[in-house]
């Protein structure tokens, strides 16, 4: 199989010949006393006028763009082609027209698969001043079984490649297309089987991942390989096998960041739950609780990144745990966010708030109760938001219902006396949605999701962003990323560094975010946190988790928006990110 970069340019003797003749008779019709209507003008066979450089290259194995000059003046320029050599002897074929490109011209050819033989014949012309076509020789181009889809090549799971045809990279909007993650090779072939392939990138052999049919309308396969994060980033040489034998390579760009090491939660349907990190260990819960009932089915779980071993533990006895991402470790023990309790429409009722901790060593549960009452007019409607751990106390944002106002203060807890107070008011507008918090190299930062209703164009998501100064009890505001506005976007600090990850829908994308971002803490600076090339953060957008561990990022588990066939649109997997 000849490469498709290389490209014979000889004249095909018999073609030539053809056209002489051909050109010939033309010339005594044009000379006959019945004059030929101007419709059907006689294409003139003289010595063409072209520049010797004709380059032609496939795009995606069935679309080829074929560039020239002219050293003549011209009325209009195109291509004729057709995948039989002969017929282009007699014009039969397909046309198209040239178009201006840096002083000369390009010519599109498009093809259908199958592509017989791999091959397609085409042959240039203009028409001069007086209207006749001039034609170039036969030119033929070589397809291969195969094409290398994408330069720009993300290390990653080939499992996850395809994203449809919008593929938002980062806050900075780059965009290198829908096939940015693995290695993709599009293939006419459909029957064949696909081990008899070997692909090695700088000589490492790489595995399929699988093959699907083409979003393209043509019917082509891709093959889709892993990219190992082993491989090495920046120019790389990608080498394809056919039975062993060495048919092509080509020049692609490998690019950091990406999902390694999927893995599989034990529950499905586990979005909106509660997840943590403990000794270097995940832990899960997931809670389907109704309004008052305890749940029946809750699923609490943790897993080793080392032994990728999942384990099951033992729910609280007879009740709920708030589904927020605010369990934290202290001291050995896991205090959940505390949660409420009462006793249903009864009257009069007994509300509780009440916290549960759990300790890892014994798989024992323990409750506190934090607030009771049984007087109406005291009782509050509250939800837990996220968490943080700050000097030995557990500091909760709550969201407080009561008299139709909602109050957002911050909550302190400690372990030492038990004691449940209020510690600070926190900003208190209607279009708050939602906060959270984390801490990061001894300083707590706080992020609020606000919506923000702009005339003719709906409900869009603001991000405020702010240290918390829990000597002077206030808040700090820091900067954050232009013009980017998120529902819910995951932080977590790792290494150091303060990380932001995808986020709902809102006005920053309307299907899914994108948002991949780290912070500066010394020039209060957002900057984009991965690649280029990365591609969309559409791993646990809303719901789910992005903790560090083991020294590494994972994220996953909660609502997915791109999975737009599935009514849950929930994801069920973990993943270890790569980040720069």
């Amino acid at each position: 199989m000849i490469n498709k970069r290389s490209f014979s340019k000889a004249c095909l003797p018999v073609a030539c010949f053809l056209f002489i003749i051909s050109g010939f008779l033309g010339c005594k019709k044009a000379d006959s006393p019945e004059p030929v209507p101007d419709k059907k003008k006689i294409d003139s066979v003289v010595a063409p006028v072209f520049a010797q450089e004709v380059y032609s290259e496939t795009t995606d194995l069935l679309n080829i763009f074929v560039k020239y000059k002219l050293l003549v003046p011209e009325t209009e320029t195109g291509i004729i082609y057709n995948t039989d050599s002969l017929s282009l002897t007699t014009d039969v074929g397909k046309n198209a027209v040239g178009s201006k490109l840096n002083q000369g011209y390009v010519c599109y050819i498009k093809l259908e698969a199958p592509i017989a033989k791999f091959r397609v014949w085409y042959k240039l012309y203009y028409k001069n001043s007086v209207g006749n076509r001039i034609y170039s020789k036969i030119y033929r181009h070589d397809i291969e079984d195969f094409h290398v889809r994408n330069k720009y090549v993300m290390r990653g799971l080939a499992i996850d490649n395809n994203y449809g045809n919008e593929l938002l990279i980062n806050y900075e909007k780059g965009q290198y297309g829908p096939f940015d993650n693995s290695l993709c090779v599009l293939s006419p072939n459909k029957s064949v089987n696909f081990s008899r392939y070997k692909v090695t990138i700088n000589g490492i052999q790489v595995p399929l991942g699988k093959t699907v049919n083409s979003l393209m309308t043509t019917e082509l396969t891709q093959l889709i390989y892993d990219v190992p994060e082993t491989i090495a980033l920046g120019l790389a040489k990608v080498e394809f096998y056919d039975l062993g034998k060495l048919v092509s390579s080509t020049e692609i760009v490998i690019i950091d960041g990406g999902l390694f090491d999927k893995i599989l939660h034990p529950v499905a349907d586990n979005s909106y739950g509660d997840y943590f990190v403990h000794n270097n260990e995940l832990y899960t819960y997931f809670n389907p609780w109704t309004e008052h009932n305890p749940p029946s089915n809750a699923k609490f779980y943790k897993w080793s990144p080392l032994s990728k071993v999942w384990t099951k533990l033992p729910n609280p006895p007879n009740s709920r745990l708030s589904n927020h991402h605010a369990a934290q470790s202290l001291n050995g023990i896991i205090y959940f966010a505390p949660s409420t309790e009462d006793d249903g429409n009864n009257y009069p009722f007994m509300y509780k708030e009440v916290l549960w901790s759990f300790n890892p060593e014994d798989n024992t549960w323990v409750k506190n109760v934090l607030f009771s009452t049984a007087d109406p007019i005291k009782i509050r409607t509250v939800v837990f938001g996220d968490c943080f751990v700050y000097q030995g106390k557990i500091y909760c944002i709550v969201n407080v219902y009561k008299g139709g106002s909602v109050d957002y203060e911050m909550d302190m807890y400690n372990p030492a006396d038990k004691s449940w107070k209020k510690f600070i008011d926190l900003p208190n507008n209607d279009n708050t949605i939602v906060h959270q918090a984390v801490v990061n190299n001894g300083k707590p930062y706080l992020l609020i999701s606000k919506t923000a209703y702009q005339l003719g164009t709906g409900n869009v998501t603001r991000n405020e962003f702010s240290e918390i100064d829990i000597d002077s009890k206030t808040l700090i505001k820091k900067s954050w990323i232009p013009d980017v506005g998120v529902f819910v976007p995951n932080l977590a600090s790792h290494k150091g560094k303060l990380y932001a990850y995808g986020g709902g829908d809102g006005q920053y994308s309307a299907v899914y975010s994108s948002l991949s971002a780290v912070y500066d803490t010394a020039g209060d600076k957002w900057s984009p946190a991965s690649a280029p090339g990365f591609y969309t953060a559409w791993a646990s957008q809303t719901g789910g988790f992005f903790v560090s561990m083991n020294d590494q990022l994972y994220v996953g588990l909660g609502v997915d928006r791109y999975v737009i066939s599935s009514k849950v649109q929930t994801n069920s997997s973990i993943y270890r990110l790569s980040l720069k």
